[in-house]
């Protein structure tokens, strides 16, 4: 049977990163039967400090979570090792039936219950991925991306940025605007949608020496992401898709006194700056509204694109 424990052991480490748990792609642990099977493995796991998925099929008044075996043990989730402090039992159910990232931390013997804990695995995780980053950064050579997957937390509308958690282990990523897309994104907090998992560069490191929160998301850490450095470059070939005088169709986003900024059908990273061809034709001009024009100067290395409107649809666009 320990050859069995150990084929098992070396599975849970090896099949995945373990800050990948995080974001979801793991697996649930094989089944041991037997007391001394459960104890021999999940002692092998507290003494590895391993990270593993595991699935707890029922939680108590106070939000403590269980898994059950095939046997009198028990693995026994406290309420305050969810998150490293006490939550509110009422979203119990929340964490109930779906694969948490954890480590044992204890086994009660008298008790028959595996201690295990997703606040401990999490700081774990976030050490390594941390370390990890920093030597990236220090070791990138020109033009290297550093590909990290992120989980939208906030948009920032005053500072104008997102927010995310880098690998979902408490790594504090701000996207700014002007890196979310290839164009200019005015409504952040309509694209953005939070709990989504992206991919993003990471792009810069930045510390203070001064760390004294215990909160998990440091606010005197964080690095600086791009999601628009992943994007394919609208830009590229633009002036023979749109070469001078075509008639195109656009959407007006933002107003900037009488002129505009819009976005064309089908070109939604591409901004198109819009004027009237003279001052005294009248077109009421409204965001959300259709509109036609032609292009009437374009230029791919320095990305501008400008029309001038000569009609406006009569459907609005929500």
């Amino acid at each position: 049977m320990e050859a069995k424990i150990e084929k098992l052991i070396n599975e849970s480490m090896n099949d995945h990163n373990e800050t990948d748990l995080f974001i979801g792609h793991y697996k649930k642990l094989e089944e041991c039967r037997g007391e001394n099977d459960i104890i021999k493995y999940f002692s092998k796991l507290k003494n590895n400090k391993t990270i593993f998925g595991m699935v707890f099929s029922s939680a108590d008044v106070e939000g403590n979570l269980s898994a059950h075996f095939d046997s009198d043990f028990i693995a026994y989730m406290p309420n305050e090792e969810m998150m490293g402090e006490v939550y509110d039992a009422k979203y119990k159910h929340h964490y109930l039936e779906k694969e948490l990232p954890v480590m044992v931390y204890d086994i009660d013997l008298e008790k028959k219950r595996i201690l295990v804990s997703r606040q401990r695995a999490r700081n774990k995780a976030q050490t390594a991925k941390r370390k990890e980053l920093i030597q990236k950064l220090k070791n990138r050579k020109d033009n290297e991306l550093i590909i990290e997957k992120g989980v939208i937390k906030h948009v920032d509308q005053k500072r104008k940025r997102v927010i995310i958690d880098i690998g979902n282990v408490g790594i504090m990523g701000y996207i700014p605007i002007a890196h979310w897309k290839q164009g200019y994104e005015y409504h952040l907090n309509k694209v953005a949608n939070r709990n989504h998992i992206i991919d993003v560069d990471i792009m810069e490191y930045k510390s203070r020496n001064n760390r004294s929160s215990s909160n998990i998301y440091s606010k005197n850490e964080h690095f600086i992401c791009s999601r628009k450095n992943l994007l394919p470059n609208p830009w590229i070939g633009i002036e023979e898709r749109l070469p001078k005088d075509t008639v195109i169709t656009f959407k007006c986003i933002h107003k900037v006194e009488r002129n505009f900024f819009a976005r064309i059908d089908g070109l939604d990273d591409i901004d198109v700056y819009v004027e009237y061809p003279k001052p005294g034709l009248q077109i009421p001009i409204f965001e959300g509204m259709k509109y036609q024009g032609f292009i009437y100067r374009v230029n791919e290395k320095t990305k501008l694109l400008k029309a001038r409107v000569f009609k406006m649809l009569p459907d609005k666009v929500e």
